[in-house]
């Protein structure tokens, strides 16, 4: 999958709300997190926090600290910490963030929204709150990008089969072929549906993408009109529907 994507799907959820996130590069949405702190801690009465002071290198140099040492791990910088020190004092740790791509903000308005590195997300939910932190590694450590990433693999492997078997086709061809997949896997089917589907549906698209590719790879499947035959009788098998 080489686009980015943004999934909203209720494995995302948080305190049932959704938060946005970029695959490509792999940024959470602190916008959302923001919202969804300032809804539950009014219910709660939890501690009024604000995500630019938690990330306030003059008022929480803790918190620089601590993101080094994870950057660090990833890879992610190869300087000491006194020079990233330095940096963020003279240029605030957000901008510094900003210059290494790991903080980013989207739209304008009403519509501006903040991403960052998801290590940054956690440090945030922890500072916000410890409850916010226990919910947000338990969905983090889900596997929900991993299943996006490989059913976009293999919808390239089921498109790369197909071409090397019978040529260039239409792209009404392979709209009508994805359209068919997603009625299989949602019973439905809108643009970005993918986007928002649980893990399971996103496993069980992965894995039917690699039996179709290799159903045309084997000839078992003759040609483009048997296929998406092929994806109509496997609908109608499961949902007892005429689709496509």
């Amino acid at each position: 999958m080489k686009t980015p994507v943004t999934l909203v799907s209720p494995d995302r959820d948080l305190f049932g709300n959704r938060i946005r996130h970029i695959t490509k590069p792999n940024l959470l949405c602190l916008t959302d997190l923001q919202r969804i702190y300032e809804e539950v801690r009014i219910e709660r009465g939890w501690t009024e926090r604000n995500v630019r002071e938690i990330l306030n290198h003059k008022k929480s140099p803790i918190n620089t600290e601590r993101l080094y040492f994870v950057l660090k791990q990833r890879g992610l910088i190869n300087v000491e910490i006194s020079t990233f020190i330095e940096d963020c004092d003279n240029k605030t740790l957000i901008k510094v963030l900003k210059e290494m791509k790991l903080y980013a903000t989207k739209g304008r308005g009403n519509n501006r929204l903040t991403y960052c590195l998801p290590d940054i997300f956690v440090l945030v939910a922890l500072e916000l709150n410890p409850e916010f932190y226990g919910k947000t590694v338990v969905w983090l450590t889900d596997s929900l990008v991993v299943r996006r990433i490989y059913a976009g693999d293999n919808n390239n492997l089921l498109k790369n089969r197909i071409f090397l078997k019978w040529g260039v086709l239409s792209s009404n061809y392979y709209q009508t072929l994805n359209k068919g997949l997603n009625y299989y896997i949602f019973n439905t089917h809108f643009k970005d549906i993918r986007n928002t589907g649980t893990e399971e549906q996103l496993r069980d698209l992965e894995l039917i993408q690699s039996n179709l590719a290799f159903l045309v790879e084997n000839d078992y499947i003759m040609n483009k009109e048997d296929l998406i035959n092929k994806i109509r009788q496997m609908y109608s098998d499961k949902f007892r529907k005429k689709i496509i």
